[in-house]
């Protein structure tokens, strides 16, 4: 007992110590967090400049996630609303929408001239060739992008004919580039959208930003209108078949009151009544089909939504990622506390902090 006591008290040494300690050692510490900052260094100037452009919107909420709400309140008091589905899109639905495949393929083909070059590259071009990363990260894909290369064979792919339903392995490859750098969030309460993207040229990142929502507001609106058209261009076609039915009864019927003004027969007068019970027929329904038509048209003004830009795209002022300095002061700190461990763990089998 007394050898396991002499032996803590060997073991123990107070804070003032442990400080003289790293003190002796400080040398070697400096030489430690010199290390690690180099490091830092190095990862701060090899990690591309970032740049983030958000663009935050505010749709007009579907009629059916209001009713959708009411009528779930009432049925906890036992109310039967009568509320039938809609075909109204929700909200919630927006970052599915601008996740999937055909939507992210549509903004591969976003023109990505920026500088004016006059080569026609497009967002597929820009992602696949232009797109810079830090060394670890391309040493670390190089043996994959060699087997693409050898499997693929001499096929190329520009990004003009980008097929959504039949990927090659390279449009996998930038559909998941670009899906990883889109922002979409939706805020359940307020009902305000956050769409953005982040690339490395701002320019581009507030191009892609703003197409981005535009391409999702132009989605919402044909998915909202498209019942709403149908009825219309039908409405209007038969419109179109009535005006000319009426027209040519009304050609008949002055055409046969002119040849037949001066006759007084029976006959005549039935067939000229007759015409003229097919020309008020062909009116009316002429007249029907037109309110008809005016119907639809109104509907589908009615159906579609309106979008409020409550945060237009600019281009970033600043950069996105992580600056240089917060990297170099992290890694110096991390290379400053490794250097104590290491000197505090050295001494270990002789050195027990006392609290």
């Amino acid at each position: 007992m007394d050898n396991q006591n002499n032996e803590r008290e060997n073991r123990e040494v107070d804070l003032p110590e442990m400080m003289r300690l790293l003190w002796a050692k400080r040398l070697y510490i400096i030489k430690i967090t010199l290390i690690a900052m180099m490091a830092g260094v190095v990862i701060a100037f090899s990690i591309p400049a970032e740049y983030t452009c958000t663009v935050k919107m505010a749709p007009e909420v579907p009629r059916s996630d209001v009713m959708g709400n009411m009528a779930g309140i009432a049925a906890i008091t036992g109310i039967n609303l009568g509320i039938e589905g809609t075909e109204e899109l929700s909200y919630t639905l927006y970052p599915d929408i601008v996740r999937s495949t055909p939507f992210m393929t549509g903004l591969m083909r976003i023109p990505a001239d920026i500088e004016g070059s006059g080569t026609g590259n497009n967002l597929y071009h820009y992602l696949d060739k232009e797109l810079r990363f830090p060394w670890w990260e391309a040493v670390i894909n190089a043996p994959f992008k060699l087997l693409e290369l050898i499997r693929s064979g001499k096929q190329k792919n520009d990004g003009t004919n980008i097929d959504p339903y039949n990927l090659t392995r390279r449009g996998e490859r930038i559909y998941a580039r670009l899906r990883s750098r889109t922002i979409i969030n939706v805020d359940k309460k307020t009902g305000v959208i956050t769409a953005g993207v982040t690339l490395q040229d701002a320019v581009l990142a507030t191009v892609v930003a703003d197409s981005l929502v535009k391409k999702l507001e132009r989605f919402v609106i044909d998915y909202r209108t498209t019942k709403a058209k149908q009825d219309y261009d039908f409405a209007a076609e038969m419109l179109a078949r009535a005006k000319q039915e009426y027209y040519e009864a009304q050609n008949q019927y002055a055409k046969y009151v002119d040849r037949n003004r001066n006759i007084v027969l029976e006959s005549v007068r039935i067939e000229q009544e007759r015409l003229n019970n097919e020309l008020t027929l062909a009116f009316n329904v002429y007249s029907t089909l037109a309110q008809q038509a005016e119907s639809a048209r109104l509907k589908v003004q009615e159906q579609t939504p309106s979008v409020t830009i409550i945060e237009p795209a600019r281009v970033p002022a600043g950069k996105s990622n992580t600056s240089r300095i917060v990297i170099l002061l992290v890694s110096s700190l991390t290379g400053l506390f490794l250097g104590c461990l290491v000197v505090i763990f050295s001494k270990w089998n002789r050195i027990y902090i006392v609290h």
